[in-house]
């Protein structure tokens, strides 16, 4: 499911959570009580993400896949028999900061900006463990623009073709 932006998928999952009072729900994702009111006047204010921010609303609003978030460099991977089904360890940090940097460079292009730094090709490439191996994960477009869109970031850049 799709949020067209932020301030509706919070709504949501306080709605869902039982939550009335936007510091309660701060408070109950391990925040301060005014995370939340903070994050709507950043946005507002169309204060720039940095990574610190975009990963700490992707992990509040449980949209980091839990191949990212849930798993570290002792877990098992999700695919695949065990660690013994990769030729070498899988650094599960850069994983996280791949994802996160994605839609960093979505909204760099989303504002013309260069593309330096995080730029990469996102695919569906049947490959990713190949991808984890030699730590050039990308997320699933599918995740990506849920996320995008979730933090309210341009997304158009995500239809173009597989090449």
């Amino acid at each position: 499911m799709a949020y067209a932006t932020a301030e509706q998928r919070l709504e949501e999952i306080m709605r869902q959570r039982g939550f009335t009072s936007p510091q309660a729900f701060s408070k109950s994702l391990g925040a301060s009580r005014r995370w939340y009111r903070d994050f709507l006047v950043r946005r507002g204010n169309n204060i720039p993400f940095n990574f610190g921010t975009v990963y700490d609303v992707a992990k509040k609003l449980e949209l980091i896949p839990a191949l990212i978030h849930r798993l570290n460099a002792d877990s098992t991977p999700l695919f695949g028999e065990g660690k013994r089904h990769f030729r070498k360890p899988i650094d599960y940090s850069y994983l996280r900061l791949a994802y996160v940097g994605d839609i960093l460079l979505a909204e760099r292009l989303s504002k013309g900006l260069s593309q330096r730094g995080f730029a990469r090709t996102v695919n569906l490439a049947a490959s990713i463990i190949n991808q984890c191996e030699v730590y050039r994960y990308v997320p699933h477009r599918n995740r990506l623009e849920i996320i995008c869109k979730a933090l309210d970031l341009e997304v158009e850049w995500l239809a173009e073709p597989i090449k």
